[in-house]
């Protein structure tokens, strides 16, 4: 919290002059006040409040889906690595199966990370680009499900 010592500080920049408070150099609490709606709320009416019977309801089906999503994701996660594991014994890039296309693509990875291009910087500061790209260019193979 900041203090202001000049009480007029702030009368310059409103439209309306700001009556002076006296100012209070309390220490602050560790407490944690009460909110203005906590306190505030015990006798108000909230008859016509919007209806939130939806919003429970919503959140708690997001609940229950979610709890099967993850038993799907776990689901495909074990099944794509089923897969994976056949082709691989296999020796197979690529399959057709029950309207599925599983096949493993290559493609080249490149990094750029400050250590690995320092390590190409000849004594007069310079980049070689070219031998940088030679020496940290990676083949990666993937493998890619498509549903079709």
């Amino acid at each position: 919290m900041v203090y202001l010592l000049a009480t007029d500080f702030f009368r310059k920049k409103m439209s309306a002059p700001v009556p002076m408070q006296q100012e209070t150099h309390e220490p602050m609490s560790d407490e944690i006040p009460e909110s203005q709606s906590d306190s505030e709320s015990d006798g108000e009416d909230f008859s016509d409040a919007p209806n939130v019977q939806p919003y429970i309801s919503a959140n708690n089906a997001l609940k229950e889906i979610n709890s099967v999503r993850k038993e799907h994701l776990e689901t495909m996660k074990r099944t794509r690595d089923q897969l994976q594991d056949y082709m691989i014994g296999k020796d197979a890039k690529f399959m057709r199966l029950d309207g599925m296309i599983v096949e493993f693509k290559k493609s080249k990875k490149l990094s750029w990370n400050e250590k690995s291009l320092r390590e190409h910087v000849d004594e007069d500061g310079k980049l070689d680009l070219d031998m940088y790209k030679t020496n940290q260019t990676e083949v990666v193979e993937k493998m890619s499900i498509k549903l079709g």
